[in-house]
């Protein structure tokens, strides 16, 4: 029973030691120098129903912009429903 608990300690040890291996060796992104930190300004909204001081209006925005999303069809967004599998 020692000499198993010696074992799977080791083992630990060594899974451990292991995991920072691949940390370390990580590649920086190629296109770090065209990354844009700025926020996005939401002047009007693309949705009837998302108003342009809403706190995830800049995302919804910058998403329709990408072509991301589209809406329910309708005009509207429904940032607050519910979303179903088909959608």
């Amino acid at each position: 029973m020692r000499n198993l608990k010696k074992v799977l300690a080791l083992a630990l040890a060594l899974v451990m030691s292991l995991s920072l291996v691949t940390i370390t060796n990580a590649v920086d992104f190629s296109d770090a120098a065209d990354i844009d930190y700025s926020e996005a300004g939401v002047e009007q909204s693309s949705f009837n129903n998302v108003a342009a001081t809403r706190w995830s209006a800049p995302a919804i925005e910058y998403c329709v912009s990408l072509g991301i999303i589209n809406g329910a069809g309708d005009g509207n967004f429904c940032p607050a429903g519910k979303l179903t599998g088909y959608a």
